[in-house]
């Protein structure tokens, strides 16, 4: 299919069901790299980027209007942590649609302040924050309808600039994390069983973007 700024836009299919696109785009700084973009679901993009830029972010790209899909814009958030936002004609995904092994099964902020960030994207989406005890501290989890729709943390070190986390299930997370580096990857963080029972990695894909590999049961 095609970009609506131009160019070839590829999309990613697991089975019977999409998981993301690939697009090529100009850094307006002439800076190369490639991330995972993630999008939160608003009521009004417009507003959003509004209130956004109020408490210190800015907007990447947009607000733009994507033919047939909806109202989108990229944002840098008061933390530098680039996320989409996006209302969308076609409606949110379905929440009978479960996550399973080759989508996309969670999100999750490494924040510089993770109670700040909870509390922004709360009031940025109509979000509700639930606080879990575990293991190393306070989750925040980000809710809505009753269901959890995305995680913020304290990101592992202060040299890591803030950053929205891409979660793909894998069903065997140190094969997928093998065939990732055999593919041209580098892994950030191998399968440990101190670290989520040693279910989760981190790499970086050749491209220069950062997902994390999460073992799920079906």
């Amino acid at each position: 299919t095609t970009h609506p700024g131009g160019g070839e836009y590829i999309l990613i299919r697991s089975g019977d069901r999409f998981v993301g696109g690939i697009v090529e785009l100009e850094d307006p700084e002439g800076v190369e790299y490639s991330r995972w973009l993630g999008y939160l679901s608003v009521a009004d993009v417009d507003d959003a980027v509004q209130f956004n830029a109020a408490n210190g972010g800015r907007a990447v790209a947009g607000p733009l209007d994507l033919p047939g899909v909806g109202r989108a814009a990229a944002i840098r958030d008061p933390e530098g942590a680039v996320v989409g936002l996006l209302r969308s004609k076609l409606g949110d995904p379905l929440d009978s649609l479960t996550p399973v092994v080759g989508v996309v099964v969670w999100n999750e902020l490494l924040a510089a302040d993770d109670v700040a960030a909870a509390e922004f994207y709360a009031a940025l989406a109509g979000l509700e924050v639930d606080e879990k005890q575990r293991e190393g501290g306070v989750y925040r989890v980000l809710r809505s309808q009753g269901l959890d729709r995305a995680g913020v943390m304290p990101r592992p070190a202060v040299e890591l600039q803030p950053l929205w986390l891409t979660h793909f299930g894998v069903d065997d997370v140190a094969a997928a994390t093998g065939r990732a580096e055999e593919s041209g990857a580098r892994v950030l963080l191998a399968p440990d069983p101190r670290l989520r029972d040693g279910r989760f990695a981190v790499v970086v894909d050749p491209g220069g973007a950062v997902l994390a590999l999460r073992q799920w049961d079906e």
